[in-house]
């Protein structure tokens, strides 16, 4: 059988001694992580006397990914949260005054925006996110659907997903200098 993952196999003295260490395996589902087009739908994972099902998607520190390593899973949780905060945010924006309703954005959407984007943010879906980010600055703005967002990312000093995720990046590499050989270290 031709298989592009790796499956480790953990024997029951290996289970034992990670039960003791406060590991866990998950013993009732997998995702068989594999290209796409190599052939294989799916793959039956035995682990003692049990049979582990296989998934499509599966969600790990709060990031969902599916069997080709693809972000549509996570992008489509993440824009039915977005619509969930748009909600709440229609509901008080009449109510409260705009920095209370700017701190529920920052609390609700910055904070989805923000969580892992160093993983999912290179996604082909990522403009539907940004275009979910859009949609809820103008209800809390009351601008147009047609009116260009510009002007309120730049006034009201808001930075947008794309540049969110440039951020993101710049700051990983700043803080991982040392895990990035320098160009002319490679010319000795």
């Amino acid at each position: 059988m031709h298989c592009e993952g790796v499956i480790k196999l953990v024997s029951n003295e290996q289970f034992d001694g990670e039960r003791r260490q406060n590991s866990f395996v998950n013993t009732y589902r997998c995702v068989h992580f594999c290209l796409k087009g190599n052939g294989i739908s799916t793959l039956d994972v035995k682990y003692g006397d049990n049979t582990i099902s296989s998934s499509q998607t599966t969600k790990f520190l709060g990031i969902y990914v599916d069997r080709n390593l693809r972000w549509t899973s996570h992008i489509d949780v993440l824009c039915k949260k977005l619509s969930t905060s748009f909600i709440v945010i229609s509901r008080i924006k009449n109510i409260v005054p705009r920095n209370c309703v700017m701190n529920v954005y920052y609390s609700l959407v910055y904070s989805h925006l923000n969580y892992n984007i160093l993983l999912w943010g290179c996604s082909t879906e990522i403009s539907r996110v940004f275009i979910t980010q859009k949609r809820i600055l103008r209800l809390i703005f009351n601008i147009h659907q047609r009116t260009s967002c510009t002007p309120i990312f730049i006034n009201n000093y808001i930075i947008t997903l794309p540049c969110l995720y440039i951020y993101r990046c710049l700051l990983y590499v700043k803080e991982n200098e040392y895990r990035f050989p320098k160009l002319n270290s490679n010319h000795e």
